[in-house]
């Protein structure tokens, strides 16, 4: 069971008076304390003033005020002189005299309403210093899931600047602020009376009137909430997609890279329920304030905006983290799920462009520099030549890629053709004679097709464009064939090309941006442009999965909603 054992040590409850017989603390004047943030310059603000209203906009008479040092601790902190306490007048007005110069909070209270506030960094750095208007709210409380390398019987944690603290008193487990106030605070820590220093649990902590915010995993620092939203507004799918790899993108202007280890080893995912998500790190370049992220999610629910997954970053102890080092590629495209073949196309290893599947079908280069990688729709891709790049999978001729005539399967990539010259300009294939993904030489289109033994190919078409970024898949099962362009289904009528001479052959290895054939001509098979995120599956993904995959990996992702 969860104990709640805070004290909202408000002036002048007994509970400060307790604490202040069993502590040798020395008081100290309302300044900003040497082991807090910023120190006093000496200066005196003559008098900071404000004005409180209850949640009607009513000045809330009566409330008690106290002007706290910012990162004040509750327990060590020794108590606050009688100039930094103060009660509202009949207009809500309250005011503090002679106060140091420096960084404070103002917590408030209603005791009669039950309400509360807590302004956090208030700059009192001027002779006359006007506090913005707050207004008082009913609390929320915190919950904490308590971590194993906490002291039971010393250690309590507290809310920096405030009086708002909850003691440990044995509970190993789950302990519970029942009264904070609602709003962001800014920081949660755990400390132990017999200890020294202390450690934040937890930064920016979302606190609602009348709910418990909780606080999991608290050996991390930092959480953040990432919402799936698949209503109209967002990726606008209606159907479940299950077993999904989501991108998650991190950019400077949604994470803060300092906050977390240089190389993004202490990340992790959790569902709601704190169950983990297994997933990979496709790039982390703190330098460029880039990385890009996929995680497994078991299941995406359409029109839907309100659930969401866990991020964690900042573990206290290295170890703690998981992130690069729990990076897991194969767990995340799971070849039980279909995948039988990913390539993120970023920078090659070892020479190799890596499969993220268990079935670690590797790439070579040929034609291509070793450092061509270069920026993509999602992190790195390859760029190609025209003229004789392409990317080679050994080995992969009778493979998991090998897929049957009139079988059930799914290729799809993301693509940057350069120009439009009416060639054929393979993006993926198994070869002549039994599958491609390509831009089709006649009226400049996408093509996915399938050879069909002494019939000739079977095709879907749509139209290209070039120089823009297009997401093409293929979805083949049995007689049936679709060509999605950009998530809607651009074509399912099956045309045939005639080749009832030609025999199906199913011996050339899978390849990237070349069609292997008996006889070429020119060099209209290699891609001239960008390709980025191959992938090759066994199933027949759904319009959902397609489309949600579109929506969740353009640049303006529209399914990913951070909080």
């Amino acid at each position: 069971m969860p104990m709640d054992n805070s004290t909202n040590k408000f002036y002048p409850f007994a509970a400060r008076l307790f604490l202040l017989a069993v502590l040798s603390v020395m008081p100290y004047g309302c300044g900003p304390h040497a082991n807090l943030a910023g120190t006093s310059s000496g200066v005196e603000t003559k008098i900071a003033r404000g004005v409180i209203t209850d949640e009607h906009g009513t000045a809330a008479a009566h409330a008690a005020v106290l002007l706290i040092p910012s990162g004040y601790n509750p327990v060590t902190g020794g108590s606050l002189p009688d100039k930094c306490v103060d009660t509202t007048d009949a207009m809500g007005r309250y005011a503090f005299h002679d106060i140091d110069t420096g960084m404070y909070d103002l917590q408030a209270e209603q005791d009669l309403a039950g309400t509360m506030a807590l302004h956090y960094a208030v700059h009192l750095n001027a002779d006359s210093v006007d506090i913005r208007m707050d207004t008082l709210h009913g609390p929320g409380a915190i919950k904490i899931l308590l971590s194993d390398n906490v002291n039971a019987i010393d250690g309590y944690i507290y809310i920096p600047g405030s009086e708002i603290v909850s003691f440990l008193n044995g509970n190993k487990d789950t302990l519970v602020m029942a009264k904070v106030p609602a709003g962001t605070v800014p920081s949660v820590c755990y400390s132990a009376i017999n200890g020294k220093g202390f450690r934040v649990i937890r930064y920016d902590v979302q606190v609602i009137s009348g709910d418990t915010a909780a606080i999991t995993n608290p050996e991390w620092a930092y959480s953040r909430r990432l919402f799936f939203n698949t209503t109209p507004s967002g990726a606008n799918v209606s159907g479940a997609v299950r077993d999904f790899p989501v991108l998650i993108r991190l950019t400077r202007n949604n994470f803060n890279f300092s906050q977390a280890g240089s190389d993004g080893s202490d990340l992790m995912f959790t569902k709601a329920d704190n169950s983990p998500l297994p997933f990979e790190v496709e790039r982390w370049d703190p330098d460029a304030g880039l990385a890009e992220v996929w995680v497994k999610a078991d299941t995406v629910f359409g029109n839907d905006s309100s659930r969401f997954i866990m991020m964690y970053w900042g573990a206290s102890t290295p170890s703690k983290g998981s992130g690069t080092s729990a990076s897991n590629s194969a767990s995340v495209f799971d070849t039980t799920n279909g995948f039988q073949g990913v390539w993120h196309m970023g920078q090659a290893m070892n020479g190799k462009i890596a499969d993220a599947t268990l079935n670690g079908y590797n790439g070579t280069p040929y034609g291509i520099p070793a450092a061509s990688a270069m920026p993509g729709i999602i992190g790195l891709c390859q760029a190609f030549d025209g003229d004789s790049g392409y990317i080679l999978m050994a080995g992969t001729a009778a493979s998991k890629l090998n897929f049957p005539n009139n079988g059930i399967y799914t290729l799809s990539a993301w693509v940057y053709i350069d120009t439009l010259d009416g060639n054929n300009h393979a993006v993926v294939s198994k070869g002549d004679n039994q599958y491609n993904l390509q831009k089709y030489m006649v009226n400049d289109q996408w093509e996915f097709c399938e050879f069909k033994d002494k019939t000739g190919w079977e095709m879907t078409t749509s139209y290209a464009a070039a120089k823009k970024w297009t997401l093409v898949t293929g979805v083949r099962s049995g007689t049936k064939e679709y060509l999605f362009i950009d998530g809607v289904c651009a074509d399912s009528i099956v045309t045939t090309l005639s080749r009832t001479t030609e025999a199906r052959y199913e011996g050339f290895d899978f390849m990237v941006g070349r069609v292997k054939a008996f006889s070429e001509f020119s060099r209209a098979f290699f891609f001239n442009g960008k390709i980025d995120e191959v992938r090759a599956s066994n199933v027949q993904r759904s319009a959902d999965w397609i489309k949600l995959c579109f929506m969740n990996q353009r640049p303006d992702d529209k399914f990913v909603v951070f909080k």
